[in-house]
C-alpha cells in the first residue's frame, strides 16, 4: 500500500474495506493480522472464499452475498498512520495445504 501526497503535519485516517477471501479455491483464511509499522490488530475470524470484512470504527464480517454474519472484536488497537512513509502488511493463516490469496482495499479519510 502506498499513500501519496499527505501534507506534513496533517492527520490522515485509514479505514479498511473489503478484506476479502478470493473465490479461486475453496480455501479459508484464518485470523488476518493488519500491521502498520510496529502496531498491529488481529481479526479473529475464519473466512471462506467470497466473505469480506469491513474495519472502520467497528469490524463486521459479511457473507459473499453481503449478509452480515457477525460483528468481530479485534485483538489490539487499529493501527494509525504516522507522518511520512508507512509500511503496511497483512498476513493470515490458511485452512489447508494451498496458499490462499486475499484482496485488501484501503480507504483514507482526511489529510486534505
Amino acid at each position: 500500500m502506498w499513500i501519496n501526497n499527505v501534507p506534513a503535519g496533517q492527520k490522515t485516517e485509514v479505514a479498511l474495506r473489503w478484506v476479502k477471501a478470493l473465490p479461486l479455491r475453496n480455501q479459508t483464511i484464518k485470523n488476518p493480522v493488519v500491521r502498520v509499522g510496529r502496531h498491529q490488530v488481529t481479526l479473529p475470524v475464519k473466512m471462506s472464499p467470497g466473505m469480506y470484512l469491513e474495519l472502520d470504527q467497528d469490524c463486521k464480517l459479511y457473507s459473499k452475498e453481503g449478509k452480515l454474519l457477525e460483528t468481530v472484536v479485534p485483538s489490539g488497537a487499529i493501527p494509525v498512520l504516522q507522518k511520512g512513509e508507512n509500511k503496511m502488511e497483512v498476513e493470515y493463516r490458511s485452512g489447508g495445504s494451498l496458499t490462499p490469496r486475499a484482496d485488501v482495499t484501503v480507504m483514507i479519510k482526511g489529510g486534505n
